[in-house]
């Protein structure tokens, strides 16, 4: 019987560069898509004229493949028809044949969230200034700028604690027209590499129909259409066009870290540090990410030789358990065969992982702005999705093996009783829930000093310097100070020789024994002020209560402008003596600590800190010795929330800051401190020094963790 379709004439073939030399690329010129066929299925599609039926096509074919069944040759028809490649009994003309369909809810959601905006066809731009892709992609030029980007990554390694304190600063110095500034240079870089695709799909002989935005979940990005270099026969061409964006953002990573290397502006080397951390760390973390379906995913697909890489591997996984549960084998053991149905479990969990988290930082964050309403929308509309998807994904799978009716029963009863155990794992495994924050490492015992005195600061000891008891810690002096007892002198020395006067005079004359007598009060009442003004002038050198430790304790904030410009940044000790400061009576100046017995005190957010109890068990992990663990008990929990952010922890990257209206850090939520006596310390460590601290919460099972979890997302979001 003949079969009322037929192939249509006007598709494109190409051979395809892979390991098998019997790949073939089709290109549809109605959509603008790309199917990959092997020589069989090639020969098969081409025998589907409308004239032959299915056993005469098996019989053309087997000239190519001996063991070609009818069912595969059915099965290929069905995926052709779907992708609308084959023409009716009625030969509809292609045109007619391919008006887009009713599309599902599933495609109009795709739409809505990738809808695309085309904006500029740049093919004549591109034919114009064709010297730059050889200016730009000739082998040795791209091997002397891959030279020079290791060359600046080497000097930007050897100041990492620098950059690190630039990251913690860039809430500081981005702000008002910097921030604007860094976002016209993103956007800028992001065209860049939409630029770098189109001037290497030129290059390499293809065609770059279109650039435009993309509105990728709402957030507008560039895109830029380079489907034609399937076209391109070389593999390795094809691999120069998907990474030719991360390639360009490297150059400008490169451009960035020399400005960074030489400029001193602060605000000059933030902008151009977040250049760096976007063209590197981003770029490579989600560009070159092959288990995204981004510049790195193509890259994967050609350097594997696999077409259709997510397809194929989504194919070979739904065989691969369909084909072990029932008795029915596809004959696909080959190493690429298993290789693409790991890829798709792996891409398909990271891709969900990613979905999950930022679906989870988004609702947390609402939390804690105090919209629990949009955190709640939020929360039900994936768990809505979630649920549809999995719905759509089982009706789909279902579809697929409704043919594969002889199922193996061993395989379903060991299925099922591997299930159980699995579930009975989640009931009964449990573990120990912590919660995660930064410390600061604190001495047992330590006494803080404080200036008596408004004075100058001259001198003082270097901050960690080990002291003895009586020894003088630092030196100030005060002109109005020494100025008064001058004076207070003065006017007892005057005094003094008054009444000496007056003695002389006779004990018989009244009045002088009556201004003696009154003499003689005033010399007492300036003796007082004399002692006291000495005593004054003692108290301007501190010294050291007990035989310690010395830590710099000044606490004077930087101050700003309006356009976020650092007046003045932060001072020390040493800072201030060497510019003669002043510092202020009552002033916190130092600490004096007995570096024996140490505790550490962690800061936890606000919806963290409830879970905390006091005694709880706590293990510590010091920055200083990051592969050593620190016992601990949790010993008191603050009742006030922190005001700012500690001096220890104001360039800590783990720890949130912003700036406060006082011109200050605070913490970015709101956070308590919980203070931790720590079991034993057989380490050296400074004070002052940072912890990462994991407090323990008790002991749950996974199926109580996700109840929770679920529960506290319900519960946080109606606001109960």
């Amino acid at each position: 019987m003949r079969l009322g379709l037929r192939l249509r004439t006007d598709l494109l073939w190409r051979p395809y560069d892979s390991d098998r030399d019997d790949r073939w690329v089709a290109q549809d010129p109605v959509r603008g898509e790309f199917y990959y066929f092997s020589a069989l299925e090639k020969a098969i599609a081409i025998s589907v004229d409308g004239k032959r039926s299915i056993d005469a096509i098996v019989q053309s074919v087997r000239s190519i493949d001996s063991n070609v069944t009818s069912d595969f040759v059915m099965d290929l028809i069905r995926r052709l028809d779907s992708a609308s490649l084959l023409l009716h009994r009625n030969w509809t003309t292609v045109d007619v044949r391919n008006r887009p369909r009713t599309p599902s809810v599933a495609s109009r959601i795709g739409t809505i969230m990738s809808y695309r905006i085309p904006i500029w066809n740049p093919s004549k731009t591109l034919h114009a200034v064709q010297g730059a892709g050889w200016l730009i992609f000739h082998p040795w030029v791209m091997l002397a700028f891959s030279v020079c980007v290791l060359v600046c990554a080497g000097f930007m390694l050897q100041r990492w604690q620098e950059i690190q304190q630039d990251v913690a600063a860039w809430p500081i110095s981005l702000r008002g027209d910097r921030l604007l500034l860094l976002s016209a240079l993103l956007l800028a870089i992001k065209g860049l590499h939409e630029l770098g695709h189109a001037f290497a799909c030129h290059w390499v002989g293809g065609n770059c129909r279109e650039i435009g935005i993309m509105f990728f979940f709402g957030i507008p990005c560039l895109y830029c259409d380079v489907s034609d270099v399937w076209k391109v026969p070389n593999r390795w061409q094809r691999i120069l066009v998907s990474a030719a964006g991360i390639y360009i953002e490297l150059l400008v990573a490169m451009a960035a870290s020399l400005v960074w290397l030489n400029m001193t502006e602060p605000w000059v080397q933030a902008v151009s540090l977040q250049v760096i951390v976007v063209c590197t760390i981003v770029t490579i973390g989600f560009n070159a990410n092959p288990l995204l379906r981004y510049d790195g995913y193509y890259i994967l697909s050609d350097l594997v030789r696999v077409p259709n890489l997510a397809d194929q591997s989504r194919e070979s996984w739904g065989a691969l358990w369909r084909s072990w549960l029932t008795k029915q084998s596809d004959g696909s053991d080959d190493r690429t065969y298993y290789f693409l149905a790991l890829f798709h479990v792996v891409s398909w969990c990271y891709r969900w992982f990613l979905m999950t988290a930022l679906v989870l930082g988004v609702h947390r964050w609402l939390v804690m702005q105090k919209l629990p309403e949009s955190a709640a929308v939020l929360t039900g509309g994936f768990a809505i999705a979630l649920t549809w998807l999995g719905f759509v994904s089982w009706r789909s799978n279902r579809a697929a093996s409704v043919e594969r009716t002889s199922f193996s029963w061993a395989r379903i009863v060991g299925l099922l009783i591997l299930s159980i155990l699995f579930l009975v794992f989640l009931c009964t495994w449990r573990f120990e829930k912590t919660v995660f924050a930064r410390g600061t490492l604190e001495p047992v015992r330590m006494i803080p000093v404080y200036a008596k005195q408004a004075a100058i600061l001259t001198k003082v000891i270097d901050d960690g310097a080990k002291v003895k008891s009586g020894q003088t810690i630092l030196s100030m002096e005060s002109p109005e100070l020494e100025h008064e007892l001058i004076l207070a002198h003065g006017d007892l020395q005057a005094a003094t020789q008054r009444s000496v006067l007056l003695a002389d005079r006779g004990v018989n004359d009244t009045l002088a024994a009556q201004q003696i007598e009154e003499l003689s009060k005033v010399i007492q009442g300036l003796q007082e002020r004399v002692n006291k003004l000495k005593m004054q002038g003692s108290q301007l050198s501190l010294i050291s209560p007990f035989d310690g430790q010395f830590i710099d304790g000044l606490d004077v904030p930087s101050r700003s402008d309006f356009a976020g410009n650092v007046i003045s940044g932060r001072w020390t000790l040493d800072r201030l003596a060497k510019d003669r400061g002043t510092v202020e009576r009552g002033q916190l100046v130092g600490l004096v600590i007995e570096p024996h017995g140490w505790q550490v005190r962690a800061f936890v957010s606000e919806t963290e800190v409830k879970e905390c109890n006091v005694g709880a068990s706590v293990r510590v992990r010091i920055d200083q010795s990051a592969r050593h663990t620190v016992p601990g008990l949790v010993k008191s929990i603050s009742a006030e929330s922190l005001r700012k952010t500690p001096k220890a922890l104001r360039s800590d990257i783990l720890f949130g800051s912003e700036m406060s209206f006082e011109q200050d850090l605070k913490p970015e939520h709101t956070t308590y401190s919980v203070l931790i006596e720590l079991e034993t310390m057989d380490r050296n460590v400074v004070a002052n020094g940072l912890a990462s601290v994991r407090i323990s919460t008790g002991q749950t099972t996974i199926i109580e963790s996700i109840w929770e979890s679920i529960t506290y997302l319900v519960y946080q979001a109606r606001g109960w």
